[in-house]
């Protein structure tokens, strides 16, 4: 998930598909596709370095796989609903309770 070349193309030719075939078995397992998932999976990892470490939310893009730090600030907003600014002010920090 961090390679920002991975794409799905890559994928299935690694593993002997067809690039169409490997996003059709895959929405059919999943119910979703697999550009979705990847994104969905790179904002989840981007939420948890934003509660567990103090790196720049432009460092966190690159350690996701996302090379253009306006486009992720534009999917996290439209994905979460905050900026990252505000994710990480709201976020309970992993394993402590707030009072």
């Amino acid at each position: 998930y961090q390679d920002p070349e991975l794409s799905l193309e890559t994928i299935a030719s690694s593993n002997h598909y067809s690039s169409s075939y490997l996003r059709r078995i895959f929405k059919d397992c999943r119910g979703f596709s697999p550009t979705d998932y990847l994104m969905n999976y790179r904002i989840e990892k981007a939420k948890e370095f934003l509660k567990t470490t103090q790196e720049p939310a432009v460092k966190i893009c690159e350690m996701i796989g996302i090379s253009n730090p306006k486009y992720f600030y534009s999917i996290f907003k439209k994905t979460v609903g905050c900026t990252t600014s505000d994710y990480r002010k709201n976020a309970a920090p992993a394993g402590k309770d707030s009072l």
